[in-house]
């Protein structure tokens, strides 16, 4: 006689009723096109997290300031139509009124890029010693360099240091919100577990922790530790910091309070059945909860992230010589015109000749465009502008036979004492007075087009 096999579902119904909730999880989300293509951008993110020397083609720590603020090598993928990766090298020279090394990028001269090269050591995984880069030139004695972000005012390289951020700022996200998880989760089991004077002690804590501004214990903890920390230390203090921060979501990732009967008869059940209240907790409450605490764990990330490099720019996270996305921010702000700064979009600037440049011997020709006048009209005019106040002691006078023009280009400043009627100028001007004043008399106008009837 033979055993029984047990039976298979077969329709689409059967197979939702005995699926587990992550494999429930797991049908809706490869449904989603955008989130498969967002988690393969996560997936790579965190590969370089894994080891960033690997995609680095310079040492992130080496400096060298005579190849400070080098320009981008634009990687360029095909040589012609053959599939050949190549950078365009770069010459300097050096300024004889500022002893300065200026670069340019040389498109006639070009640097050939190999694939898994051999560069400075270090240790992949923090482990397995490793010399093999991803990128790299084909020279091996070090005359032909790749820098595809270019050089900060010390000569080191920004794509490097861009790597060896991401590790940081994604490590530090990532750190923070997984432990403001665990400790969602345990204070929310419990609370939604047993409810009553735990439930309201835990939720008021929380809400305790919530109503703390942020900004201002950062300015604290910053004045406060020693500022001869390591970048070690410093690194340990930028975890901590998000993962109290995080203590403030922990009701929004933990289970809800389970209503008086409903609670009775969880914790009667489990009980009958031998389950202690931490298996109930984690065993029937979470996975009820499960779609809910990955939301809001999915969207914290981000904002931890964000937050990290924020503080890191102000000079109130991470500090050099350790780097971060914020850390990076802050010296590109420094030098906007340096390495990487090439690659930030410009205003383009535009030449109006505002009066006649003829150049001896040269007479204009019929229908070329004329110069443009120069500009006399005023953007802004006010003559005799006047703006009282009708209160019950009296006529306020607060602005009374005010005239002033405002040329383009020019910055005019309102200056007195207090009450002397400079914000009531201002309003009459976008015609805001509020009752019991009223505009009673003068002219406003805007490239002389009139705002305020005379009066």
């Amino acid at each position: 006689m033979s055993a029984l096999a047990p039976a298979v579902p077969v329709t689409a119904e059967e197979r939702v009723s005995v699926a587990s909730s992550w494999r429930l999880i797991w049908w809706r989300f490869r449904k989603h096109r955008l989130a498969l293509a967002s988690a393969l951008v996560l997936l790579a993110l965190y590969v370089v997290v894994l080891c960033p020397d690997f995609f680095s083609t310079q040492d992130p720590e080496a400096t060298e300031a005579r190849l400070a603020f080098i320009p981008v090598q634009r990687l360029h993928l095909f040589d012609g139509l053959r599939p050949s990766p190549w950078v365009p090298d770069v010459t300097g020279k050096r300024n004889p009124t500022t002893l300065r090394m200026e670069w340019r990028v040389d498109e006639s001269r070009r640097i050939p890029v190999r694939l898994f090269v051999t560069g400075y050591p270090y240790r992949l995984l923090g482990i397995i010693p490793a010399r093999t880069h991803l990128l790299g030139t084909a020279a091996a004695d070090g005359r032909e360099r790749l820098y595809l972000l270019g050089t900060d005012r010390l000569g080191r390289d920004q794509w490097s240091r861009l790597v060896h951020g991401t590790r940081t700022s994604m490590t530090i996200g990532l750190t923070a919100v997984t432990f403001s998880v665990v400790l969602g989760v345990l204070l929310g089991g419990i609370s939604g577990y047993y409810g009553g004077v735990a439930d309201a002690i835990i939720q008021r804590l929380i809400e305790l922790l919530q109503s703390l501004p942020t900004i201002p214990i950062w300015l604290a903890l910053t004045a406060a530790l020693p500022r001869d920390w390591s970048p070690q230390q410093s690194l340990l203090r930028d975890h901590g910091d998000p993962l109290a921060g995080g203590l403030d979501d922990a009701r929004a990732r933990g289970p809800r309070p389970v209503p008086g009967a409903p609670r009775r008869r969880l914790r009667a059940g489990g009980r009958s059945g031998g389950s202690q209240p931490g298996r109930i907790i984690f065993r029937h409450m979470v996975p009820t909860f499960l779609s809910h605490i990955i939301a809001t764990s999915t969207l914290a990330v981000p904002a931890m992230i964000i937050n990290e490099t924020s503080l890191s720019f102000l000079g109130l996270g991470i500090r050099p010589p350790a780097i971060s996305w914020g850390v990076l921010l802050a010296g590109g702000a420094e030098h906007p015109d340096g390495g990487a700064g090439a690659l930030a979009p410009r205003p383009r600037r535009r030449r109006h000749s505002v009066g006649p440049r003829l150049q001896p011997g040269r007479r204009r020709t019929p229908g070329r465009r004329r110069p443009l006048q120069p500009v006399t009209t005023p953007v802004l005019e006010v003559k005799d502008l006047r703006v009282h106040f009708f209160l019950d002691e009296g006529l306020v006078r607060a602005v009374d036979g005010v005239s002033f023009d405002v040329q383009p280009g020019q910055v005019v400043g309102i200056v007195g004492e207090s009450g002397c009627g400079k914000s009531v100028t201002m309003k009459a001007i976008l015609q805001i007075v509020e009752p019991p004043g009223r505009i009673v008399g003068g002219q406003i106008l805007f490239r002389r087009a009139r705002a305020l009837p005379s009066t």
